[in-house]
């Protein structure tokens, strides 16, 4: 009878240990999702950071300005020049209703589905192609202007 008391406390013994490591095992999970959302938060930042420095930013930034300048004036003058035709208000409304339409389609379809799955799927990708360009954005340009000078280069290490 003790033999079989003994067996029935390993077994639960052996039972609560394993659920621990399960406990265990999804907490890790959960940070490391946390970490890698950390991680891709600090590659974006550093990206976005080294983009903004550079001077082709500064060119682009300014065409972009005139660009859309010249965009703005001239939506301005052809909706000015569209309002005054008495076609446009029926256009307008049949235009409204054909976009209710296809907004409730969209809505209840597949598409919303498969759009949230290619979602998670483009994330996962935008991060590991935010490391690669991190990676030769940080190779392309000097960490300072003393590494400049001295020709000395930092290596990063990864953590992983």
């Amino acid at each position: 009878m003790e033999e079989k008391e003994m067996g029935t406390q390993a077994e639960a013994g052996a039972q609560e240990e394993q659920a621990r490591q399960e406990s265990h095992q999804e907490r890790i999970s959960g940070q490391e999702l946390i970490q890698e959302l950390d991680r891709l938060g600090h590659k974006v930042a550093e990206v976005v950071e080294i983009a903004w420095n550079s001077e082709q930013r500064k060119h682009i930034q300014e065409d972009l300005r005139r660009g859309l300048s010249a965009l703005v004036a001239n939506l301005e003058q052809g909706l000015q020049e569209v309002s005054q035709k008495p076609q446009t208000r029926e256009i307008l409304e049949k235009a409204e209703d054909v976009a209710e339409s296809v907004g409730e389609k969209v809505r209840s379809s597949k598409v919303a589905q498969e759009l949230a799955a290619g979602l998670v799927q483009g994330l996962r990708a935008l991060s590991e192609r935010m490391d690669r360009l991190a990676a030769e954005l940080q190779e392309k340009q000097p960490t300072s202007q003393g590494d400049a000078e001295t020709g000395e280069q930092e290596i990063p290490i990864d953590r992983e």
